[in-house]
């Protein structure tokens, strides 16, 4: 568990400051737009300003304003992985062993509950070695009265997807979707652009999947 945290929180907290602070760019060319509320940013709007008190006393209760700010986050981030992220792992290992019984593909998870589980799900795919065949992750929604079904992406944070919903789906709800997908019952949406839809059922939610890995 230590190696992983430590690994998940250097890469997650504190590489992008390595990378501002040696002068390395997020990207190849020119970027989009820029991103300025980054902890490097926040702690750099604590300098004074050029018309701004520059003593040392002022300085040092600044600095000690930019210590509690990043010591609070720390803790904060280090403490989300422990207490949320990490305990995913299992519920994710469990459904990532059991897939078979879900759908004989292997294609399909099912997680009993809805947990962070896009890391552990890419990690466990790449010690098995079948990188890339989880197609669709099921689990409830927020107030367990339905299924989720998220399309998997390509990597972690990406808006490419191995396999997205079929479009003749994207944008449609209830009534309209069931008959769209040939009167499956319980059928709630399924967003535009693909990536998550929901049925009232886990049996409804799989006959989707099914007629989506058709």
């Amino acid at each position: 568990m230590l190696d992983k945290l430590y690994t998940k929180t250097y890469l997650d907290f504190m590489e992008h400051i390595d990378g501002i602070d040696n002068g390395i760019t997020v990207a190849e060319g020119d970027l989009r737009y820029k991103v300025q509320t980054h902890l490097p940013g926040r702690v750099a709007t604590l300098n004074p300003a050029w018309n701004e008190d520059d003593s040392a006393d002022a300085l040092n209760e600044r600095f000690s304003r930019a210590l509690a700010m990043v010591s609070a986050e720390f803790v904060d981030f280090v403490s989300y992985l422990r207490q949320s992220w990490w305990p995913a792992r299992q519920l994710v290992a469990e459904g990532f062993q059991a897939r078979a019984t879900v759908h004989p593909s292997g294609k399909v998870l099912h997680l009993t509950t809805y947990c962070p589980w896009q890391d552990h799900l890419f990690e466990l795919e790449q010690d098995a070695g079948v990188p890339g065949q989880v197609l669709y992750v099921l689990y409830a929604d927020s107030k367990g009265t339905s299924v989720r079904i998220h399309a998997v992406p390509d990597k972690v944070g990406s808006f490419a997807l191995r396999l997205a919903l079929p479009e003749a789906w994207r944008g449609l709800r209830d009534e309209v979707l069931g008959a769209a997908v040939g009167g499956i019952p319980g059928c709630i949406f399924v967003h535009a652009n693909g990536f998550i839809g929901g049925n009232a059922t886990l049996e409804g939610a799989m006959k989707m999947v099914n007629l989506a890995l058709a």
